[in-house]
């Protein structure tokens, strides 16, 4: 493991060490999970910057919202939406929790 020295303003330490207190975690594993936490959400944006780029130019295919809703029963709506999310994690190869053809049932009975 690397380590990393950070010089950071007094305010941002105080308030760095208070919620790592408060979550029960060392101020250590807090910025790490912190980091993580960060770094993933930036990965995410630039993925979905660049799907958006695909659907844009025509090279990722979509449906309106309008045509979502009605392929997709209401109640059902949130449950699709975390299934494609769990499948295009499997996809990039980020999550081996995940198994691709009961997700793909899944999504395949939900739809009708």
């Amino acid at each position: 493991m690397t380590t990393v020295t950070v010089q950071l303003p007094d305010e941002l330490y105080r308030r760095a060490e208070e919620q790592a207190n408060q979550q029960g975690a060392t101020l250590e594993a807090f910025m790490q999970e912190v980091l993580e936490e960060y770094l993933t959400d930036l990965q995410e944006v630039s993925e979905a910057e660049e799907i958006l780029a695909r659907i844009r130019s025509g090279e990722e295919p979509s449906i309106s919202w309008e045509e979502y809703q009605s392929l997709v029963n209401p109640e059902d709506q949130e449950d699709v939406i975390a299934i494609i999310a769990a499948k295009r994690a499997i996809e990039r190869g980020e999550d081996e929790f995940f198994d691709l053809e009961e997700i793909q049932a899944e999504l395949n009975a939900i739809q009708g």
